[in-house]
């Protein structure tokens, strides 16, 4: 088992531009869980993002309630906006070791996305303009993992390569297998078990805080 080490320290912004979508498209899915598992992120910045044996896991989490007890939209919607804002971080060409005021960023999109994959930037607009906004959730999609997944169902010519990102990551090369469907159940089990574990640390965290 390798050593926990978080974006920062894994050098994540070195990585290829593949190789951060795949990942983000990951942290996605682990994000939407929790959500479906009524926690939320309460701390983005990359050197609370960790990284071991291809998962990806968030270590500042709390049962939605104990943030917004009455409103779990506006908690995602925070969520997916930071998401939004880690992404630009990780696509950004620069040192910065923080991430920008999501405000900032919503109010000069025009500026910075050309930052996004050409892909995703019909995505990340919705979220930190039409969204961010709106204050409230109006986007087609709310998580880029579905986002990915419709555009590939659109634009592929078979179901295989709505793998492709997934399989760019150290989880996918690990559990990848000549036989699709192998792949995506073996992804899909890792996710959970991932997913459990994460809750699990929210449940405890909450435990010590309250």
């Amino acid at each position: 088992m390798k050593d926990k080490v978080n974006l920062l320290d894994m050098k994540f912004k070195s990585l290829s531009l593949e190789e951060k979508r795949a990942a983000l498209v990951v942290m996605d899915v682990m994000l939407k869980k929790l959500h479906e598992n009524g926690y939320m992120v309460t701390n983005f910045n990359p050197d609370h993002i960790y990284f071991q044996d291809g998962i990806y896991s968030f270590d500042k989490i709390v049962p939605i309630s104990y943030i917004v007890a009455d409103n779990r939209e506006e908690a995602i919607l925070n969520n997916v906006i930071w998401m939004s804002v880690l992404a630009l971080w990780a696509y950004y060409n620069n040192t910065s070791d923080t991430l920008m005021n999501p405000k900032f960023v919503s109010q000069h999109f025009d500026s910075f996305s050309f930052c996004y994959p050409n892909a995703d930037k019909a995505y990340y607009q919705s979220i930190l303009v039409d969204s961010y906004h709106s204050n409230k959730l109006v986007a087609p999609f709310i998580y880029l993992s579905d986002y990915v997944i419709s555009e590939h169902k659109k634009n592929s010519t078979s179901n295989a390569s709505s793998l492709a990102y997934v399989k760019a990551t150290e989880a996918g090369k690990a559990f990848s297998d000549k036989n699709e469907a192998a792949f995506g159940y073996n992804f899909f089990l890792v996710t959970v078990v991932a997913s459990i574990t994460i809750i699990l640390i929210g449940i405890v965290f909450y435990i010590l805080v309250v």
